[in-house]
């Protein structure tokens, strides 16, 4: 199964819809691919979300050096 419907996407991941709706508010997730709304409800794509979650492993701790280098928010340049 490729799409569920939000309810049992939470019930399976133990995510929440509020982090849900979050990450589609940033576009964290894109409507017609990790999620799309189906007759009024939001279905979400659980190998896109696995694809997603993958990609994020592989970038999130190569740019942790690159956070550190950066100078305390008072001293950045707006």
């Amino acid at each position: 199964m490729t799409w569920v419907k939000l309810d049992r996407y939470v019930e399976l991941s133990g995510d929440t819809v509020d982090s849900v709706q979050s990450r589609r508010k940033v576009g964290k997730w894109l409507d017609g691919h990790q999620c799309k709304i189906v007759d009024g409800r939001l279905w979400i794509n659980l190998r896109a979300i696995d694809e997603w979650i993958e990609r994020w492993e592989d970038k999130g701790p190569s740019l942790a050096p690159l956070v550190a280098l950066r100078p305390p928010a008072k001293n950045r340049l707006k």
